[in-house]
């Protein structure tokens, strides 16, 4: 028997913090994830240790990650419309701008 039911929402994401220096940026990109029980303060764990670095220009896309969904048979399958010989690719990019 079941005398209650507790909803959680739970989130993955990245917390990305730019230092701006001169014409370039200096990025630190953390993995996170946090949760939000009802009732409750929102929790967030973050990954340090998973943390990357990097210098990149301002005004310039980055690819931080990707992958082909022909060669990820999940993700072919989630995103397959049509044809079987449809291919294409997910990625993770970002771009630092300064505003002024």
């Amino acid at each position: 028997m079941v005398e209650g039911t507790v909803i959680q929402r739970i989130e993955t994401g990245m917390e990305v913090k730019p230092i701006l220096m001169g014409d370039r940026a200096d990025v630190e990109i953390m993995p996170r994830i946090a949760h939000e029980v009802p009732g409750r303060e929102r929790g967030v764990v973050r990954f340090a240790s998973a943390a990357s670095r990097m210098t990149v220009p301002l005004g310039q896309w980055t690819e931080i990650g990707g992958t082909s969904t022909e060669s990820n048979e999940v993700l072919r399958a989630i995103l397959e419309t049509g044809s079987a010989r449809q291919q294409s690719s997910l990625s993770i990019s970002f771009v630092v701008e300064a505003m002024n």
